[in-house]
């Protein structure tokens, strides 16, 4: 390939916007995407295929990603397990440690119920879709709340606590929102409050799927998706599609709108959201804006959807459209 091919300088729009919504504790997101998960208590004769549905209902979070988030083991937990640790137990009502908490201070970090047995209207249960004396509805049941807890367990919080939530949440669950709840500075993502998310008790569907939201905000985190890192005013793209060709590049900040190539080289990796290059253009479908304090280094401020020009004179790329993603 030519250097004209995988030559890349650009210029990036860089502004600010108020965002909110999408609750994730950042000093608890998971160093790694590969993440350890086993079992405190495993019957041989019970509970497989229930088991099969949590591991299922996990990865909804996994698939959001395009698999760049990774659920590992589920063996039974040896000793002194190092990732999420799961405990079953018809007595349990549902939950989970935020995040790496989970390797910290709780063992075993996520308590389920398998409602074996169990009568309609068992505590903890949290999809309306919920009957549990059938095997339909217990499996929704199940899966449902295992999507919600491992949400937990990948570091979000929950939506319906959030400050932006709308009158009729708050009216509908004033039990659990009658607390003042401020949320820490640096867990907020982006967007509007998502009343469809899975982690919001106000979810109208609950039904167990993930939002809109929901993927975008696991994607920003897990799913190894271009960034721009204000402090040393670099842009990593970890994948971009050239023609067909995989390859990934460091970009720059020279000023006046204008990037250069720091690094190139053809990948194996993989992304949630590659940028790509056709006919001179730049399409980089999710970029993330990081925060400059050293304290919280992977929080977003931003994220945007930007197209870029090349102009072959110049070696550079300029802005077509740079749009906030909502």
């Amino acid at each position: 390939m030519s250097l004209y091919k995988y030559t890349l300088s650009s210029c990036l729009l860089l502004f600010t916007l108020t965002v909110n919504a999408n609750f994730l504790n950042t000093k608890y997101l998971w160093d790694t995407p590969e993440i350890p998960v086993c079992w405190k208590n495993i019957d041989p004769a019970t509970g497989a295929t229930e088991r099969g549905w949590i591991k299922d209902a996990a990865n909804k979070w996994a698939d959001a990603t395009n698999n760049q988030l990774k659920f590992t083991g589920w063996g039974l937990c040896e000793n002194n397990p190092q990732g999420i640790t799961i405990e079953t137990n018809n007595d349990f009502v549902p939950g989970s440690s935020i995040g790496k908490k989970a390797t910290k201070e709780n063992d075993p970090s996520m308590k389920l119920n398998l409602y074996v047995g169990a009568p309609d209207g068992w505590r903890g249960v949290t999809v309306t879709n919920c009957n549990l004396k059938t095997e339909k509805g217990r499996k929704a049941c199940i899966k449902g709340t295992a999507v919600h807890e491992f949400g937990h367990a990948l570091g979000f919080s929950h939506e319906h606590r959030s400050s932006l939530k709308d009158d009729a949440c708050e009216k509908r669950y004033p039990s659990i929102l009658d607390k003042d709840y401020s949320w820490p500075k640096y867990s907020i993502l982006i967007n509007q409050w998502d009343l469809y998310s899975i982690m919001n008790y106000c979810n109208p569907d609950q039904d167990g799927q993930l939002s809109h939201l929901d993927k975008i905000a696991i994607k920003t985190w897990y799913g190894n998706i271009p960034r721009y890192e204000p402090k040393s005013k670099i842009v990593i793209l970890p994948v971009i599609d050239i023609n067909g060709n995989k390859v990934s590049a460091e970009l720059i900040d020279i000023g006046n709108g204008k990037f250069k190539l720091a690094a190139l080289k053809s990948t194996t990796a993989g992304s949630a959201s590659e940028a790509k290059f056709r006919s001179n253009k730049l399409h980089i479908p999710m970029l993330k804006y990081l925060g400059d304090d050293p304290n919280f280094p992977r929080h977003v401020t931003s994220l945007y959807d930007v197209w870029l020009s090349f102009d072959s004179a110049t070696n550079q790329f300029s802005v077509i459209s740079s749009k906030a993603i909502k």
